[in-house]
């Protein structure tokens, strides 16, 4: 069997983050296919890196994982670091949105947000066209225990 073609498929076309900051704050960072084999074994959940030698560009797309003006794009030239265990810096960023909030009239739907429900159904691929650019995505509904 060739693993070449198998290898190929196992390595994700991108690596999307989000980063956090000892004031709680959020940017985007993002890994594009070209570098995910140079950083997918080197960066691990809640740990703190020293990070030099990134690009930084706006935070543009119809999808945001944060509401900061910039993203952080790691390349060729990025030099990481690990850092020691801080407690300076919070393990997780949630803010979470009730579905109250999330299905009132004019809700920005731009920005991901976090919940707490149940999977109740994954719907089918769809494509947003939007300016004469089309991004595939997938309706997903979720369930609240309301008692």
């Amino acid at each position: 069997m060739d693993t070449t073609k198998l290898r190929k498929f196992s390595i994700p076309y991108s690596i999307e983050m989000v980063w956090l900051d000892e004031d709680g704050g959020k940017i985007h960072a993002s890994v594009k296919k070209a570098f995910v084999s140079r950083f997918v074994n080197l960066l691990e959940e809640g740990i703190s890196y020293q990070i030099r030698y990134f690009g930084v560009g706006l935070n543009k797309g119809y999808f945001k994982t944060t509401h900061h003006e910039y993203m952080v794009n790691l390349n060729q030239r990025t030099d990481m670091h690990r850092l020691p265990e801080s407690s300076s810096i919070p393990r997780h960023g949630f803010k979470f949105v009730s579905f109250d909030i999330l299905n009132a009239p004019g809700y920005d739907c731009t920005y991901l947000v976090d919940v707490v429900g149940y999977l109740a159904e994954i719907g089918n691929e769809k494509t947003l066209e939007k300016d004469d650019k089309s991004t595939k995505y997938t309706v997903i509904e979720l369930e609240i225990d309301d008692e």
